[in-house]
């Protein structure tokens, strides 16, 4: 951050039942799934420094995340929200994003616990949204930029947008990212 004493937090949310993920989901949390032997959650963790508070949103399989986490790294500082609804209409990103809200009173890092970056992840000096250009538009959340603006947003339809929201954001103003 440009003030280096201004803190951020980061934000994953691993509530859902992962139903894109199949019988791999079942018995167990999509983030804690296994990718060349280290579960995915891990990926992004490890992009942020040791003392970065992260709050995790839970709810489908939450002991086996929660017990991975707090084994995995004892020195980190985790908040766990459990989300009540995390299947089924109403629920989602957006309803896990609400229900972690308290916790998140300073810029933050948004992340689904599935998203893997290999870059450096920006801060949140400022609002951002990270995106991958993609051919088959169906099964994605879209923009389309002008002046490396976003002017539209569409939801898992067929269309000409060729840019998709690949699950990490940053959120510099979270007064007003929660008014709306």
């Amino acid at each position: 951050m440009k003030d280096k004493d201004e803190k951020y937090k980061v934000c994953i949310l691993t509530a859902g039942v992962g139903s894109r993920m199949g019988h791999f989901s079942e018995s167990i949390n999509k983030g804690i799934l296994p990718i060349n032997n280290k579960a995915v959650i891990s990926y992004i963790i490890e992009k942020f420094p040791v003392d970065t508070e992260i709050v995790i949103a839970v709810g489908h399989k939450k002991d086996t995340v929660i017990d991975y986490l707090k084994l995995a790294y004892p020195d980190r500082i985790f908040n766990f929200v459990e989300v009540d609804k995390y299947t089924g209409p109403g629920s989602g990103p957006g309803y896990s994003l609400l229900a972690c809200k308290k916790y998140l009173d300073c810029p933050f890092i948004f992340s689904t616990a599935d998203t893997m970056v290999l870059e450096d992840v920006p801060l949140p000096e400022e609002n951002w949204i990270g995106v991958a250009p993609v051919r088959e538009t169906e099964a994605y959340c879209t923009i389309k930029m002008k002046n490396n603006l976003i002017y539209q947003l569409d939801t898992k339809i067929k269309t000409d947008n060729k840019f998709a929201f690949i699950g990490l954001a940053g959120i510099h103003d979270y007064k007003e990212f929660f008014q709306h």
